[in-house]
């Protein structure tokens, strides 16, 4: 700018004045919420500018304002760190150059950051669900991305708790599913298949078939398909989202049919996911399979034996009579001896049903016919030919040849074939083994210790023990075995059972296939010996539980006294408080041993629940209770019973220093209830700790501390998925009534998450004290708690301080506290208390960090004023405070001076400050020529006026030659050139730079002038006149001819050379070539000429024109196509005294068409006595003698 004013003090100005192009009146700019942002805004002119930048809003600062070109681009910094979405900064950029000052709206909308997505820009959770629809991978990309939380969550607590306690879940898209679910975008996915019955015939081939399963809405799903059936087998294990086609999959599988067996084959397809299953039953009828051998004649030998078997033992216990064993018996010998491969022995069974059903006939046919095939091979099938010797036995029914054959047998049987048959043979055909009922005990056992596991010798057995009881001295595998026999078979006599249960009590060690038999023979006979033992031995072996209480439960009741019988019905009780207890279990516990029993809470629960029914009882219990919960409370101990118990017991006098810390814990405790068959873990996830708590399941209850009401909590279920909503949980306060905060005051406690708790506590209650910062930075301290929270709690500091603080100083207090990472108005409130105690560096330090402007402009002068009074140096912090109160109208002495000697800004401001100062009484000299200076470098016609009071003011003063020069020469260059109003001390000035002869520029001699020519009557005064006279002859003298000069004829003395001229004048730009295309009268072609410029921007042309002559002209400007044509005629006689021949001449022509003779006469001889005295007086020296 002082460059600019230097040219114009010398006369040169800029003609044409570029127009600003770019930018448009309004500037619109999106910025990244949150951050800083480096815009551009771009300049474009129709020529070269120079110029600076301003902004009005402090948040919008200009980097680089000056700028200098056709095309310039300034860089600006929005600070959008408090900007919400959508939210905008609207103020102005002004633009002051040499083409004007220009005010160029901005509006700077802050923006979320979003996501780029294959359906566009997204930045919300209606986005997201859409992406999932649309691609499940995308959108799990940008679920696992860092910036998920901030574009999509919104940094919403609740939503980043929730999104971060499913986030490590092991399937990210089961992860994506149970969120959306939870935030209710989308509904849990079910399944369900077409069929789930099926029903199959095979005949010799597999089978192929398919279950259609069809899913009911979009989402991720997996699908765990199950079959144990190994004749079923399946294409797929697992089943996902991705195997269906639309809606719908084809499960196929098939059915083997080389693994069925003959009849119904039955399976069982279980398809499922978390929360639901679908069970498609199959029945097979598997026929019996024919290959090249036949009928699978193994199995139905095999069978056939079974049942033989069966219905033999069916006959021996009298369940069926003879009769209908003897056809049972015929109907399977008949199926199986039918077989091509067929056990001779199955002939022999034969003939002996024949033989015991009085058909002899045909069981002497059937002995006959196999006769030679037993005998053909004895040695190696003694067991047949024992048999058939006994059938034959049955046919001949003589006493001698039945000795005999006992004989065979018993050889036999002695000699190393001691198989349970033959044994069996001897016991029906030698007398002495029936006789002889220990010995034949004896052989039995034997045979079972050699392997024997047939239940004809458990028959045989049985029937021994029942016939005689004392033979059962021992509980040995063999006794177990015969006595689960005559249970299973219902077989056991009651002198058997109590022998049994004496035998057994006698034993020294105690297994659970005794207690087993003992609980069994109590079932059937419900006798107190045998409950007597039972109970013993439970006891001993520690058994208890639900399954066991009936038996504790009945000892109780029929009054058997058993050491620790109390004990073991009180753990097997079903602990269900609503059960009554009987009195003498009740009175048996009031002499408390001090053992803590696990039940023992369920005891006290019970007590306390049916006090109505227990009156003499419970009082005294009650003492005992609270006993037992102060040493639980000691423990930190907790249960469904007990969390009875403290709704009931958990009075003041309960809680000291030992209690204290789980009693306040209490108050936060949750029960939570579910499947933990399902899941095996609880995460929480609090949004004030970095990690979330994992608390493992132990049962389908588990107790969990919620301290602060911004939790999320998950389940991790046994397949290793994180679930929310879909997992079936009932959540339950253990304690309704609120904490008595007194008690954190009166007890020390340790619990961290307390801390959190009463941080929280006191900012919702508005407790504001002394202990507050401590509670505060207690909470921040706090182990694990994440960098945000820590900002939270320093946020909640600062605002304390600055409301509620009142000590003398702030160091102590200021040193703890965080300073960096500071949200704005956090940072405003920290540096208002800076302020407040003096502690101006700190306060200094702070803004350069968050800004000088994001205090109010009250406290901001207070430190402003103590900055200027310690130091007036210009600093940039100074330049942004001053303007900052100063556009708040706060302002006094000091900063007025400070501006006045620092600031620069738009015209409009830079005036507001200059009439501030000047109000205020401050030397405003220098301030004032930067005012004029701008205001000529922009050429604003709207502060002209302002321009005009501003240099009067400063030229009263005693103002510099340079501004004045360049004053009067910018307004001189208005009015003439321009054609402008200027103002009269323009005048004043020039006529005084004039006459004390100080050198200016030629146009502000020339305007002076020609506003003189305008009003002629100002020549009467000499000293006016007397200017005029010597700046008209000094200008002629110069060669610099006017057109206005005419108007001083008569008046002035017109130098020689300006006389009887025509001058044309063009005003254009001096850098120009202007050529005046004229003809005079009826010439025929245009005579050309270039027109002389005098550097003003005044183009002259002279032409000597006689009276009525006509001019018609135009002009090329450049290489440009002539302008229009413009006419003169001359008809301008000169009526002053100061003519020349020109003059004469004219005044002859113009008599002449006035037709006045006489005149014309005269003027004529006039002219010739004149031009004759010229030339004697005026001779050329080249022609003087």
């Amino acid at each position: 700018m002082k460059e600019y004013i230097n040219r114009l003090s010398l006369g040169k100005f800029r003609y044409d004045i570029p127009d600003i192009i770019k930018p448009d009146d309004v500037v619109r700019a999106d910025v990244l919420c949150g951050t800083y942002s480096e815009e551009q805004l771009h300049i474009q002119a129709s020529d070269v500018i120079k110029g600076v930048v301003y902004s009005s809003d402090s948040r919008v600062v200009i980097k680089n304002g000056t700028f200098i070109g056709r095309e310039c681009s300034i860089t600006y910094i929005a600070d959008a760190r408090e900007l919400q979405d959508k939210e905008s900064i609207e103020g102005r950029f002004t633009i002051v150059s040499d083409a004007g000052e220009k005010d160029i709206t901005y509006i700077i909308t802050g923006y979320s950051m979003k996501a780029k997505t294959s359906l566009g820009m997204g930045d919300d959770l209606f986005h997201f669900t859409n992406i999932v629809q649309k691609s499940r991978e995308e959108a799990a990309v940008l679920y696992r991305s860092e910036n998920f939380k901030s574009i999509f969550l919104k940094n919403d607590e609740n939503l980043i708790n929730l999104y971060e306690s499913l986030y490590d879940s092991e399937n990210v898209y089961e992860s994506m599913e149970e969120f959306l679910i939870a935030i209710k975008k989308k509904s849990a996915l079910t399944f369900s298949v077409d069929n789930n019955i099926r029903d199959y015939n095979i005949d010799g081939a597999n089978e192929k078939d398919s279950i259609i399963i069809e899913k009911n809405g979009w989402g991720y799903i997996k699908l765990d398909v199950q079959c144990e059936a190994p004749f079923i087998k399946m294409k797929r294990g697992i089943i996902t989202s991705d195997d269906f086609i639309g809606d719908v999959y084809e499960l196929d599988y098939i059915i083997d049919d080389k693994l069925l067996h003959a009849g119904n084959n039955y399976a069982y397809i279980i398809i499922s996911s978390y929360s639901h299953q679908e069970v498609i039953e199959i029945t097979i009828n598997g026929k019996e399979i024919v290959n090249d051998s036949g009928f699978d004649e193994h199995r139905e030998i095999r069978t056939a034996k079974s049942r033989l078997t069966a219905e033999y033992l069916q006959f021996r216990m009298k369940r069926i009579t003879k009769q209908e064993w003897v056809i049972n018996t015929n109907k399977i010998l008949d199926r199986v001896r039918g077989l091509k491969k067929s056990d001779i022995i199955f002939d022999v069974l034969q003939a002996g049903v024949n033989f015991i059903s009085g058909d002899d006939y045909n069981g002497s046919r059937i002995l006959e016919n196999i006769k030679d095939r037993v005998l053909s091979d004895v040695d190696n099938h003694i067991e047949l030919y024992s048999l058939y010797l006994y059938v034959s036995t049955l046919e001949r029914k003589d006493a001698g040849y039945t000795s005999d054959v006992a004989q065979i047998v018993t050889e036999c049987y002695e000699h190393g074939y001691d198989s349970w048959v033959l044994l069996w043979i001897l016991f029906y055909i030698d007398g002495q083994s029936e006789n002889n009922k220990s010995i034949k005990l004896i052989r039995i056992k034997d045979c079972f210790n050699d392997g024997c596991i047939s239940p004809v010798m458990y028959l045989e057995a049985l029937n021994i023990y029942n016939a005689q009881p004392e033979l059962l001295r021992l509980f040995n595998r063999f006794e177990i075995q015969v006595i689960a026999f005559g249970i299973k078979y219902n077989m056991i006599t009651e002198k058997l059972a109590k022998q049994a249960a004496a035998v057994i009590a006698n034993e020294r060690i105690t297994n659970k296939d005794n207690i087993e038999i003992l609980k069994k023979l109590y079932t059937i006979y419900e006798e107190d010996d045998i409950l007597e033992v039972l109970i013993s031995h439970m006891v001993r072996e520690g058994i208890a539980g639900e399954e066991a209480f009936p038996f504790y439960e009945k000892a109780v009741l029929r009054g058997i006294r058993i050491t620790r019988l109390y004990e073991f019905y009180m753990a097997s009780i079903k602990k269900d408080i609503k059960v009554r207890i009987p009195r003498i279990v009740l009175l048996y516990f009031t002499y408390d041993s001090g053992i803590n029993y696990e039940w023992k809470s369920f005891l006290y629960a019970n007590v306390v629940y049916n006090k109505a029914f227990y009156k003499d009882i419970y009082d005294s219990y009650e003492q005992m209770i609270e006993l037992y919960l102060y040493e639980q409370l000691k423990a930190g101990c907790i249960n469904n019973d007990l969390m009875y118990l403290y709704r009931q017991f958990l009075k003041p006098q309960l809680i000291n220093n030992e209690t204290a810390e789980y009693a306040v814990k209490l108050r936060f405790m949750y029960r939570v209830t579910a499947d933990c068959s399902k899941v095996k873990a609880v995460i929480v996830k609090c949004g004030y700790m970095k990690e979330p708590a994992i608390y493992e399941m132990t049962g389908n209850d588990i107790y969990i501390p919620l301290y602060i009401s911004n939790c999320s909590m998950a389940f991790i279920c046994t397949d290793g998925v994180i679930r929310r909503n879909t997992v079936n949980y009932e959540i339950e306060k253990i304690l309704e009534e609120p904490l008595d905060i007194t008690l954190l005051d009166e007890y020390d406690i340790e619990e961290p998450y307390i801390a959190l708790f009463r941080a929280d506590y006191c900012r919702k209650k508005h407790i504001y004290n002394a202990d507050t910062p401590s509670i505060y930075k207690k909470a921040a301290m706090v182990k694990g708690v994440t960098y945000e929270y820590r900002q939270l709690i320093n946020s909640w500091l600062i605002e304390y301080y600055k409301e509620y603080y009142e000590g003398e100083t702030f160091n102590d207090e200021y040193s703890d506290l965080i300073k960096d990472g500071l949200d704005i108005n956090t940072a405003q409130g920290l540096i208002e208390i800076l302020l407040e105690y003096g502690m101006y560096y700190e306060a200094r330090e702070l803004m350069e960090r968050y800004g000088y402007t994001i205090v109010p402009a009250g406290k901001m002068f207070k430190f402003i004023v103590h900055e200027l009074t310690a130091s007036v140096n210009k600093e940039s912090y100074k330049d942004i405070l001053c303007e900052y109160v100063f556009r708040n109208h706060l302002y006094n002495e000091l900063v007025l001076e400070y501006m006045v000697d620092n600031y620069n800004g738009s015209d409009k401001d830079m005036y507001r400050l200059w009439k501030s100062a000047s109000d205020f009484g401050v030397n405003i000299k220098n301030l004032s020529e930067r005012v004029i200076s701008q205001y000529m470098f922009t050429q604003d016609k709207d502060y002209y006026d302002k321009l005009t009071q501003v240099f009067t003011d400063y030229y009263n003063k005693g103002a510099s030659q340079l501004i004045a020069k360049a004053y009067i020469a910018y307004n001189s260059f208005l009015y003439f050139i321009k054609g402008k109003n200027v103002s009269d001390i323009t005048f004043t000035v020039v006529k005084e730079c004039y006459k004390d002869k100080i050198g200016i520029p030629v146009i502000c001699l020339a305007a002076w002038l020609k506003k003189v020519s305008e009003n002629i009557k100002e020549l009467n005064k000499p000293d006016i006149k007397d200017t005029a006279q010597k700046i008209l002859d000094e200008l002629c003298a110069k060669e610099i001819i006017y057109d206005y000069y005419k108007r001083f004829n008569g008046v002035l003395n017109i130098p020689y050379n300006a006389c009887g001229v025509t001058v044309i004048e063009y005003y254009g730009n001096p850098d120009n070539k202007v050529v005046i295309n004229y003809k005079v009268n009826d010439a025929k072609e245009y005579a050309s000429a270039v027109m002389k410029c005098d550097n003003c921007g005044v183009f002259t042309y002279r032409l000597s024109l006689f009276y009525n002559d006509k001019v018609i002209y135009n002009y090329t400007i450049g290489t440009d196509t002539n302008t229009k044509e413009y006419n003169i005629l001359y008809d301008n006689l000169n009526d002053g005294d100061n003519k020349g021949r020109f003059d004469a001449i004219n005044e002859c022509l113009a008599s002449e068409e006035l037709r006045d003779m006489v005149t014309l006469k005269k003027l004529m001889e006039s002219y010739a006595v004149e031009d004759y005295v010229t030339k004697q007086l005026f001779v050329p020296e080249n022609m003087r003698q």
